[in-house]
């Protein structure tokens, strides 16, 4: 009979402890839910009774996908390429940009086409046609420029096709990855690249940077995604991010030293880093904490030169140049030639470039650029450089007369006028009558009306016919003052 009591009292006191255990847990998760609930904003809380929807990331990712097949098939329509489910791509950092493997219709190669949409607060236009002079323009060997460039208005979208390098990108490179496999699966191992090939593919990068620096172009979006690579020769791409402002990768690193650094000088600092040692460089701070051991000696003395400019001024593109580590590599290296942008073409690469250092550095955009009148401000000297000119320059061409005489007969406005002050011109409702005939037998002009015979012409009425020319010519050599008699004036000129 004990041996039964305390079997039971074992038995209460675990179930009791469970069932405390269970309570706390209810409660714990209880108070969890309602710490959660109060952290959000007021006007965002659901009203009592009402039930929160939680999304499956499945159904949201199906959803994105499905908005991005019709915005592609609606471009599709009016281009040569085809675009189907199976064509959709998770390649790209970036989840607002989409990736499809178009073809050519007429049986091309294999190309690239994505989609992403003008940053929210972008404060500048996407000028189509500005945009494809200037891409087509940059023209250098280690520069893949887009085949196609367009933009959907209606959904404010930016399109680009280029073409399809199996071997993917120089990030692909480094991880031995394939360039089609979702984005967040595919960089798991680390393989650095040498020395020998960072000093090349470095010189390539560098001379393609120092051709965008000649153009006054504002790239800011170099790292390893954004390289091609292709038997041993690699090509900058996605040039048209800093044109519709899409945020840098290495925008952190930028803020922390462009008082100091040119931003493209840091961002290849940063690909440098990822290159000699197989990982991205996340902040300034680690890098202060010491590189890895793997690193090369003169790779290394570059990244402090770029990290580190607390004794020496830091290089430019320029100097990492003439650097012997990149120097000593042979290239074929193009000739350098400044392409010709017309005026408008460069007032948007100035635009761009203060937009992308506001974005860089985290401050306002310029005025010129977010408030509406300062820009529509802009044009006003032009046109009023237009105004000012033509008033200034004399009168205009209905109103000016030629000072030497003409042959042939004239109207009789300009007789008129030779003789005495002219009338206010007639209303542009009413035509002058026509001329009459040049009379060559009249010697003289018919004498002036009797004084109250004929009503006074109204203002806007022209003045009365008098001869021609050559009448007037004929009696001005034929004058005898001796015959001239007296007259009384008649002033018509008042309204009756």
């Amino acid at each position: 009979e004990r041996m039964n009591l305390t079997s039971w009292i074992i038995a209460g006191s675990c179930t009791f402890a469970g069932l405390l255990a269970f309570a706390i847990i209810v409660w714990l998760l209880n108070r969890r839910r309602t710490a959660s609930y109060e952290r959000i904003p007021n006007d965002l809380r659901p009203e009592k009774g009402m039930a929160i929807a939680y999304e499956d990331p499945s159904a949201v990712r199906s959803a994105k996908i499905e908005r991005a097949l019709l915005n592609a098939r609606f471009y599709a329509r009016s281009v040569q390429y085809s675009v189907d489910r199976g064509s959709y791509l998770e390649m790209g950092r970036r989840e607002e940009k989409t990736f499809f493997s178009v073809r050519d219709a007429r049986g091309g190669s294999e190309c690239i086409m994505s989609l992403q949409p003008k940053a929210n607060r972008w404060p500048l236009d996407i000028p189509r046609q500005i945009i494809q002079n200037i891409l087509q323009s940059l023209q250098h060997p280690f520069i893949d420029v887009p085949i196609l460039f367009d933009c959907i208005s209606e959904k404010d979208l930016i399109v680009c096709v280029r073409h399809f390098h199996a071997k993917g990108s120089l990030k692909d490179f480094l991880h031995k990855a394939e360039p089609k496999q979702p984005y967040a699966s595919k960089y798991g191992t680390i393989h650095p690249l040498n020395e020998k090939l960072i000093a090349k593919l470095g010189r390539q990068i560098l001379e393609a940077m120092s051709y965008l620096k000649l153009q006054g172009y504002p790239y800011y979006h170099l790292h390893a995604g954004n390289v091609f690579v292709d038997d041993s020769t690699c090509y900058l791409t996605d040039l048209e991010n800093s044109l519709v402002g899409a945020t840098p990768q290495t925008m952190p690193l930028m803020a922390g030293l462009i008082a100091k650094v040119d931003p493209d000088v840091v961002s290849f600092g940063a690909l440098l880093f990822e290159m000699a040692v197989g990982f991205e460089l996340d902040s300034i701070e680690a890098f202060q904490l010491g590189l890895p051991a793997n690193c090369p000696p003169p790779v290394q003395k570059i990244l402090e030169s770029i990290f580190q400019p607390w004794y020496a001024t830091p290089p430019s593109i320029e100097d990492l140049l003439q650097m012997e580590f990149f120097s000593s590599v042979k290239i074929k290296k193009p000739a350098a030639v400044k392409n010709s942008y017309t005026s408008k073409e460069k007032e948007f690469l100035a635009a761009i470039k203060k937009c992308m250092l506001a974005v860089i550095s985290a401050s306002p955009f310029p005025k010129e650029y977010t408030d509406k009148k300062p820009r529509r401000l802009v044009k006003a000297p032009s046109v009023l450089l237009d105004a000012g000119s033509s008033i200034n320059s004399g009168p205009t061409t209905p109103t000016s007369a030629p000072t030497t005489p003409r042959a042939g007969p004239t109207s009789p406005t300009s007789a008129a006028s030779s003789s005495k002050a002219p009338p206010p011109p007639p209303p542009p409702s009413k035509a002058p009558p026509p001329p009459p005939p040049p009379s060559k037998t009249s010697p003289a002009p018919p004498p002036p009306p009797p004084p109250g015979k004929a009503p006074p012409p109204p203002p806007s009425a022209p003045p009365p016919v008098q001869p021609g020319k050559s009448a007037l010519l004929g009696s001005i050599t034929g004058f005898d003052a001796k015959k001239l008699k007296k007259t009384v004036t008649v002033d018509k000129s008042k309204p009756t």
